[in-house]
């Protein structure tokens, strides 16, 4: 479990920071902001999680 835990933890810290920076700092809809956060979690995600 602790495993899965931590590219979880990465993952939505970046999607938070990701969705923050879009719609916050960048001024972009919240669509927008979903989406670039969404796309963050799954890469993060996966890239902890294959070579983490």
């Amino acid at each position: 479990m602790v495993n899965i835990r931590r590219p979880l933890v990465y993952g939505l810290a970046v999607a938070v920071g990701t969705f923050i920076g879009f719609v916050v700092l960048g001024d972009s809809s919240v669509e927008a902001g979903l989406l670039g956060a969404v796309g963050a979690f799954v890469v993060m995600f996966a890239l902890r999680f294959f070579f983490g």
